[in-house]
């Protein structure tokens, strides 16, 4: 009698797990964040240059372009004689803003972070013709070897790090 009853229970346990993963009640899960790897290349500009980031998706999942985010801390815009200042990364700073198209990321896919990306932080101004920072006619441009840019996967109120990249001095 005892095990005829544990053999019902058993296979009453066993019916509502199947159960439960046929009619899809994980659904309501939420999504899990993209797998994919993700290349960096690093070009350093002179002093009063500007420094470029290259992010290529290597492989992986695909992403919508919109759900990629880059956060930037600690770069700077810099004249060659020693003046210098923080720079942020101007909004949105979503992949498809940065490329300038709507598409999905797909393995080969590349992004350059350029000076057209930057904006000074205490004046505004947008860095693509750089800054003058002491009034002296020298136009600083964006360095990124002390910075740190992380390439986040934002899905609602859920979000992941992808990619942490650090300048050579970070």
């Amino acid at each position: 009698m005892v095990g005829v009853v544990l053999m019902v229970a058993l296979t009453t346990l066993l019916g509502a797990t199947v159960g439960v993963f046929a009619t899809g009640v994980t659904a309501d899960m939420p999504d899990q964040r993209p797998m994919a790897t993700f290349d960096v290349e690093f070009r350093n500009a002179a002093p009063g240059g500007n420094d470029t980031l290259t992010v290529t998706h290597e492989g992986g999942d695909p992403i919508p372009g919109y759900r990629l985010h880059f956060v930037v801390s600690d770069a700077r815009v810099a004249e060659s004689d020693g003046a210098s200042d923080a720079v942020r990364i101007e909004q949105p700073n979503r992949w498809i803003d940065v490329a300038g198209v709507s598409e999905d990321v797909t393995a080969g896919t590349s992004v350059t972070l350029g000076p057209e990306d930057y904006e000074h932080v205490a004046s505004g101004s947008d860095l693509h013709d750089g800054v003058d920072l002491d009034g002296d006619a020298e136009r600083g441009g964006v360095h990124l070897d002390r910075a740190t840019i992380r390439l986040v996967w934002v899905d609602g109120d859920e979000s992941s790090t992808l990619l942490v990249w650090r300048g050579p001095r970070a």
